[in-house]
């Protein structure tokens, strides 16, 4: 069960994900997490809350876990956010990695494209690979061909 940040869209009515903050995430998990009985459940990371470096991840990451009793965490991310996964994973936090359209980039993308069409591709593969190598469990692959 992945509790995303498109919660911002879809229950507050924001325009994007971006102004959705850690403590929306944790009042929504701890929603998901009084329904659930035996799925895994995954809460993402918003933006601005993991993307300063390793320790600002730890940190926020542990907090989402122990306050909504979330078994892992998704951040967004390729090559760049590597070294983040593999610091992340070395002490014990499970984490989801999410590649191609990541929605909190959209006004890098300048909207929702769709990502890796022909050159782009080969970028899309590198940081799948990135994010598997630095000890993602599993890598979401968002609107691509």
């Amino acid at each position: 069960m992945l509790v995303g940040d498109s919660v911002g869209m879809v229950l507050h009515g924001l325009p994007s994900t971006l102004g959705v903050t850690l403590d929306m995430m944790i009042l929504h998990g701890k929603a998901v997490r009084r329904g659930l009985k035996r799925a895994l459940m995954v809460v993402d990371m918003p933006f601005g809350s993991y993307e300063e470096g390793p320790g600002q991840a730890f940190r926020n990451a542990a907090r989402v876990m122990a306050e909504t009793g979330c078994a892992a965490i998704k951040i967004e991310g390729g090559e760049a956010m590597a070294q983040t996964i593999h610091f992340l994973a070395a002490r014990g936090v499970p984490v989801m990695a999410h590649v191609g359209l990541t929605p909190q980039a959209v006004n890098t993308f300048g909207g929702y494209p769709v990502q890796g069409w022909g050159e782009d591709g080969e970028r899309i593969r590198r940081d799948a690979k990135a994010v598997a190598q630095a000890g993602a469990f599993s890598v979401v692959l968002e609107k691509v061909p």
